[in-house]
């Protein structure tokens, strides 16, 4: 199904969480990834930021961010946070979106369910790579606020937010605040050159 036509569907029967969760995968699609060495064309740089901008539509990266942090802001001036929060919310960006995209295109996926809670609707998706071996059950989890956008993934009944927070929590024990702040920033920067955003 193309990126097109995803936008159609979801237009024509309404913007649920079932189908924007189709539509998130095949704008992922979409995205380019540079070979080792070889530089993305104009054209490619220019499609990877119309991409980029329709996924920022459907993932709020900031929520996300800032769930992760959560409990560790006490190792944190309020200004190294909204620092850190805003570059490991463009570190996500840029290392998940294309990966979304390569997996999109590998993979059989199939969404199965669709659950309805107070304040979220949880969309299970079970991919399949045959090739691989691989089979996963990721489960996207909606605001039901306006406008809905996923502020969570589970991968196999893990939640991303509750596994960040574990590493982040690693990375201060061992080797303080800094050094998360540092490795964050230098991941950011070699990532917006990789993809042109």
């Amino acid at each position: 199904m193309t990126s097109l036509l995803s936008l159609t569907l979801v237009t024509v029967l309404g913007a649920t969480p079932a189908t924007l969760t189709t539509s998130l995968f095949d704008h992922a699609a979409s995205i380019h990834s540079p070979d080792e060495g070889v530089a993305l064309t104009k054209a490619q740089t220019t499609a990877n930021q119309k991409a980029f901008k329709k996924l920022d539509t459907l993932i709020d990266l900031n929520a996300f961010a800032s769930a992760i942090m959560k409990p560790h802001t006490k190792h944190f001036t309020r200004k190294q946070l909204k620092q850190l929060t805003s570059d490991f919310a463009q570190t996500v960006r840029l290392i998940g979106f294309p990966r979304a995209g390569t997996f999109r295109d590998k993979a059989t996926i199939k969404v199965a369910d669709t659950l309805k809670a107070k304040d979220r609707t949880s969309v299970t998706v079970f991919a399949e790579i045959p090739s691989e071996e691989l089979e996963v059950e990721l489960v996207f989890h909606w605001s039901n606020q306006t406008p809905t956008r996923v502020f969570d993934v589970s991968i196999d009944g893990s939640s991303l937010i509750k596994d960040y927070q574990n590493q982040f929590g690693r990375i201060i024990k061992k080797s303080g605040a800094k050094a998360l702040l540092t490795k964050i920033n230098n991941r950011l920067q070699s990532l917006r050159q990789k993809y042109g955003t």
